[in-house]
This record gives C-alpha cells, structure tokens and sequence, in this order.
C-alpha cells in the first residue's frame, strides 16, 4: 500500500527529469542552455519537497539536496560560462531598451570558475594578461546595455530583442539561429570585450551531448549497406555532409531556427 501511495509522489517529481533528458539529447541543445534545465530542477525539487501532502518517508529522502550535489558533479564551467556569453540569454531591464548580461545572475562560485577558465582558454600566463581578462569580465558583468541612440552602448543593444526573442511551438521553446547568436560576438561585441568573443567563439557552437556525433554514426550505418558497400570514402563523406547539412538550405524561418526544448513551470 505504501508503494502505491507514493508512487503518484515519485512520478511528479522525475517527469521534468524525463523530459530535460529529451531535451538535451533529443533536441540538440547547445552547451549555453544546460545551467537554465539545472535551474529549473532545482526549483520543481524544492517545489516538491516543500508539499505539505508529500509522504513523510520520501520527505526525509531530501531529494533536493541530492540534486544539488549531483549538480555540484555535472555542471562544468564551460557551460556556465556560455551561458552568461549567450546574447539569447540577456535579460530586459526595466526600462524599455534596457538590457543586462546573464553574468550578473551568477553565483560567487559559479563566477570564480568563470574566471579561472577563461584565464585557461586564453592561455594567460603574466599578471598583466590575467588582469586584462578580469577586468573585461567585471566590465561585462556590470554593464548596462541601452537602444538609446545617445548611449555608448547603442550598438551592442541593437540586435537584443531581435536575438533574445523565443516562440513557442507546441511544447518546444524555439531560439534565433546560432550563427547570428554567434554573429553578435563577432562584430558588435567584439571591440568592448574581445577576449570574451574568443571564448564566446569557441563555446556557443558546443552541444551538451555526443547526440549528434552518435546520428552521425547513424547515417554512416544506413548509408553503407550490402548494396553499397564498394562506394568510396569521398562518396560517401559528400553524401553525409549534404544529408546533415540539407536543413541548412531552407530560407529563413522561424520553424528552422534552433531547437531547445525548455522546462515547462
């Protein structure tokens, strides 16, 4: 009977955790949106564990602490660091056409390992280009992004609503493409904070899984068959390039932008 009664409880609580699963293999989620499926388990755990109806025996589990472990184990620097290089992930201020950096939202721990791995990513070895990089972070973290025409910052915020825009599809969140993302860094960001663009170059482009190397893999398998399986390398590396590569084709439209399912609250 206990089973029973607790088993409603159980499923409630790993439905989200079924579904981030999907999310991050199934739907090709890049590496600056992996803290966001952290941080929404965190806040459905708690939200279950503080229940008044839960049962008593799984309340004593505290599951949220063993996520919070678990999270300690499994969120690497380098997405957290993408996260806050993300344009998609800045945040509207409060007044219109104002914008803030993700890297505010940061922990004092989470914001060390930022540091430490930038300064391994751009290989820094004196004081003076360890300073540099520290100093174009906090400068990064504290700015205050205006559309004002007026403002030095006018060009930097341009393209943020257009970039931070999501539309929903079903159940799926939809992104702006990543190479505009990516874009963003390489023009308009690139003169206020160019070691930050290099790491931004370098870590946006990352998936969270080896899904798609294991699809790659995939094709290989249905493309090599009894009936074919004299054709040549170059054949055969040409016909996977355009059978990866054939969405990329399509004009722009919302419905081929990236595709990153996001916790539903």
């Amino acid at each position: 009977n206990s089973f029973w009664r607790r088993l409603p409880h159980v499923l409630e609580l790993l439905q989200p955790v079924r579904d981030a699963i999907q999310q991050l293999e199934g739907d090709q989620a890049m590496l600056s949106q992996l803290r966001s499926v952290w941080a929404a388990l965190t806040k459905h755990f708690l939200a279950w564990q503080a229940r008044d109806n839960l049962d008593a025996a799984l309340k004593a589990d505290n599951v949220p602490a063993v996520l919070k472990v678990r999270k300690h184990k499994s969120l690497h620097a380098a997405a957290v660091l993408a996260y806050a290089l993300d344009p998609v992930n800045f945040q509207a201020g409060q007044q219109q056409g104002t914008w803030r950096t993700p890297a505010a939202n940061l922990t004092v721990a989470e914001e060390k390992l930022v540091k430490a791995l930038l300064v391994r990513m751009l290989g820094a070895t004196t004081f003076e280009e360890k300073r540099v990089i520290q100093l174009e972070w906090s400068n990064f973290k504290l700015v205050a992004l205006s559309s004002d025409s007026n403002s030095s910052t006018a060009t930097l915020a341009a393209d943020l609503e257009y970039l931070t825009t999501r539309t929903q599809q079903g159940s799926k969140t939809m992104l702006q493409p990543m190479a505009e993302r990516i874009g963003w860094w390489d023009t308009a960001a690139f003169k206020s904070w160019p070691k930050l663009a290099i790491a931004a170059r370098r870590l946006l482009p990352r998936q969270v899984t080896s899904c798609a190397a294991e699809r790659n893999w995939s094709k290989w398998g249905l493309l090599f068959t009894k009936l074919r399986n004299r054709m040549s390398l170059e054949r055969a590396n040409k016909l996977i390039f355009i059978a990866g590569n054939k969405g990329c084709m399509q004009p722009r439209n919302p419905e081929h932008a990236v595709v990153i399912g996001m916790i539903e609250e």
